[in-house]
């Protein structure tokens, strides 16, 4: 027992420290189980080395980028630790689910409940990227409640493939991210920057308000030449919303990135305005 315990690396002796219950989540990028720590209830990701060969960065990526960040709308880092088969993220604990499990409750939001998450979103992202760190990989999974209660707060999650940059002008080429919520620059791999992030953000306002994709393609040349033309709001699902909501995803997924606003530009859309009025009063 002691020989096979020396051969871990020394950060596994902290695995002691935590008693393992249910499990949250079962995640492409790992399982995410509920723990009794030293502070109370916490959550641990737990990721394999054997299971994909880029673990060990998208590990490092998710490790480096907590760590230099306190927001109350991005997952807080707690600590973290390995074994010889698996890394282990410990955060806060949160137990209201993604964003995605309500938009399949709810599949439409109105527009004051939608304004309310995409307010938290832009705040959360603002703040990453004034600390020089792109999301890469917003979507409503990665989007989780604080708790049950409808009006929780939201919370950033799913940071393995972010980036941290040099500078504000450093841009990426490697393709990551998911299909679909990607921006266009990021699929094609000509270059991408923070706004990319922002397009993801006008993806997923797109999908609060209609319950559905704003693009149908299932494969990378049929979405560019979608990407090409207008959005669509189908007048079935979109006659009730304003015309603020729809000129706000507009200017988010606006196919050159240097048109698009930045995230603390897009807090002063009039979509939002409104919104952020009344609650300064």
């Amino acid at each position: 027992m002691i020989n096979r315990l020396r051969k871990q690396p020394e950060s596994y002796m902290k695995k002691a420290k935590y008693r393992f219950g249910k499990t949250h989540r079962d995640r492409t990028d790992g399982i995410i189980c509920e723990a009794e720590g030293p502070s109370g209830l916490v959550a641990i990701k737990t990721i394999s080395k054997k299971v994909s060969s880029s673990a060990e960065k998208e590990a490092s990526s998710e490790i480096k980028a907590l760590q230099r960040l306190n927001h109350p709308h991005i997952i807080q880092l707690i600590d973290w630790f390995e074994s010889k088969d698996e890394y282990y993220i410990v955060t806060q604990n949160t137990d209201g689910g993604s964003l995605f499990d309500r938009i399949i409750d709810i599949i439409r939001f109105r527009e004051k409940e939608a304004i309310a998450i995409v307010l938290q979103i832009l705040r959360a992202v603002s703040y990453l990227h004034s600390n020089f760190i792109i999301h890469r990989d917003i979507k409503p999974e990665n989007i989780v409640y604080a708790s049950k209660a409808f009006d929780s707060h939201i919370i950033l999650t799913g940071f393995g493939v972010s980036a941290i940059q040099s500078s504000a002008e450093e841009v990426f080429k490697d393709y990551v991210g998911s299909f679909g919520y990607a921006a266009p620059e990021v699929v094609q791999r000509v270059g991408h920057s923070r706004a990319a992030d922002v397009w993801s953000i006008g993806v997923v306002t797109y999908v609060l308000l209609s319950g559905y994709m704003p693009f149908r393609s299932t494969n990378i040349q049929d979405f560019l030449e979608e990407c090409t033309r207008e959005i669509i709001f189908h007048e079935k699902f979109w006659k009730n919303n304003t015309k603020d909501a729809k000129d706000f995803i507009s200017c988010l997924m606006d196919l050159s990135p240097e048109k698009r606003p930045t995230c603390q530009n897009a807090l002063g859309h009039p979509w939002l305005d409104d919104c952020l009025n009344l609650q300064q009063k």
